[in-house]
């Protein structure tokens, strides 16, 4: 080996000796003396170092919600538990209008035209001939679709457009510094054998998770427009209004101690407006939980100064 491949070989070991070092001198606030002191490490290249983690568990993050996205997007079919079918049609014909066509006009001039062909996005294809004195209109009706394939196609257009949220039931992406923290112990008790405190190791996860946590609730509390979420939501049944209420408990829970209030998304429906074929069946679900996705506008937010601690949504389409 010669000299500059040698070099080469020990300046990466030293520079990855360094890199993760420097991780555990970041992340971990208690050890941080410790370690700068044995490496002597300068605010740049801690800087970079803090840079370059980040930026990997944000890919991370991003994978998680490339994989949520792809799940939606491959939906086939749709099983509506519950759909504002007026809405939808509402929402289908104005997202895709520019697609739609109910009449063509055709006129002829004095001249003769020939043959033309006109093409009619996801409606038909049609041919009009033209000459000289004739007058021809065409109507054409669009092709008649269920309205749940209505639903799938325009849920499945917005979310490749990014103008709905995917990201309400995803605490994960407020864990970004306890993920950070640990990552370093990990590495560092793992590679190089490091002998950590364990009560100063709890006491950074506890001051990390309360962040986690306080982070998310910022985030529902100014949560607002089109959200997507996919849970398990408990059936509630409300008789003194004839209504079933659906109780999503968010993630952000598992991290709360007992005495604090808990944080829900809800939904409010009417038992009449269920899809008639699930009526009956409704009846043996009250208290038990389901596996459901809801499409739906935040209608209140989380306002737990106020004492609200529940995301209140009007939903589109409710199904499974």
């Amino acid at each position: 080996m010669s000299d500059s491949e040698l070099l080469a070989s020990l300046y990466g070991k030293i520079q990855l000796l360094a890199i993760i070092a420097l991780i555990f001198s970041i992340i971990l606030g208690v050890f941080t003396y410790y370690i700068s002191s044995k490496l002597e490490l300068s605010d740049s290249e801690a800087e970079y170092l803090r840079k370059t983690i980040k930026e990997q568990l944000s890919d991370e993050k991003t994978d998680e919600l490339k994989q949520k996205k792809n799940k939606y997007l491959n939906i086939s079919t749709i099983s509506f538990h519950y759909a504002n079918e007026k809405r939808i049609e509402e929402v289908y014909n104005d997202y895709f209008s520019e697609d739609r066509i109910e009449k063509i006009e055709r006129e002829s001039s004095n001249e003769v035209c020939g043959e033309a062909g006109v093409e009619i996005p996801q409606v038909a294809n049609t041919k009009a001939l033209s000459s000289k004195g004739i007058k021809e209109k065409t109507i054409i009706a669009p092709h008649e679709i269920s309205v749940a394939e209505k639903f799938r196609k325009y849920q499945t257009s917005i979310i490749k457009n990014n103008q709905v949220s995917l990201e309400l039931d995803m605490l994960e992406i407020d864990k970004s510094e306890l993920d950070e923290f640990n990552k370093a112990v990990s590495n560092l008790t793992s590679r190089f054998s490091f002998e950590m405190d364990e009560s100063k190791l709890k006491s950074k996860r506890n001051e990390l998770t309360q962040d986690a946590t306080s982070n998310t609730i910022t985030r529902l509390e100014n949560a607002s427009g089109w959200v997507l979420i996919e849970g398990k939501f408990k059936i509630i049944d409300k008789p003194d209004d004839n209504s079933y209420e659906y109780e999503y408990s968010h993630p952000v829970n598992e991290f709360k101690t007992e005495d604090d209030e808990k944080v829900y998304v809800t939904i409010t429906l009417k038992k009449d407006s269920l899809m008639s074929n699930l009526k009956e069946s409704y009846k043996q679900l009250v208290d038990k939980q389901i596996n459901l996705k809801v499409y739906g506008e935040i209608l209140l937010p989380l306002d737990m100064e106020n004492e609200n601690n529940k995301i209140i949504i009007t939903p589109l389409a409710i199904y499974s």
